[in-house]
C-alpha cells in the first residue's frame, strides 16, 4: 500500500505540481482545496502525513485547521509539513509551543527535491520505508 499525504492548498496549480511531484515518487496524493473541508477529508482518509499551506481561504484558515487537527485525537498523531513564506509568523506562532514542536517547516518557495526530501525525513522518522514509497 503506497504511502498517503494529505496535501492541503487553495492554489489549484501548486496542488498539480506538489501532486505530480509526490506522485512521480510512488506516494498516494489526497488533494484538499479548503480547509473548511480539509479536516473531514483528513479525517476519513486517515493519511499518512499532511503537507498544509498557512494560507488557505484566508489568512488564518490554515493555522485554525491545524489547530483543529491538533486537538482532535484521530488525527493530531498525524506529522505536519508547513508550507509558507512567511518564516517569521510562523515562528512567532510556534513559540512558546509544545504542541508545534513535531510540526516542520517547509519555507516557500521550494524545490521538487526539497519536498522530496523534507517528505522523506519526516516519513522515516515516522517508521516509512523511504526507499520506496509503495511496498509491494
Amino acid at each position: 500500500m503506497a504511502v498517503r499525504i494529505a496535501v492541503v492548498n487553495h492554489d489549484a496549480v501548486f496542488l498539480r505540481l506538489v501532486n505530480q511531484i509526490l506522485s512521480l515518487d510512488g506516494y498516494e496524493c489526497i488533494m484538499c482545496t479548503a480547509g473548511s473541508t480539509a479536516h473531514e477529508i483528513i479525517s476519513n482518509e486517515k493519511p499518512d502525513l499532511i503537507v498544509l499551506d498557512t494560507w488557505l481561504e484566508h489568512r488564518e484558515a490554515g493555522w485554525v485547521l491545524l489547530q483543529t487537527l491538533l486537538l482532535d485525537e484521530t488525527t493530531n498523531h498525524i506529522p505536519v509539513i508547513i508550507t509558507t513564506s512567511e518564516v517569521a509568523d510562523f515562528e512567532q506562532r510556534a513559540a512558546g509551543r509544545d504542541d508545534l514542536n513535531t510540526i516542520v517547516l517547509l519555507r516557500k518557495p521550494f524545490t521538487p527535491d526539497q519536498l522530496l526530501a523534507v517528505v522523506g525525513k519526516v516519513l522515516k522518522e515516522e517508521g516509512h520505508d523511504t526507499g520506496d514509497p509503495s511496498p509491494a
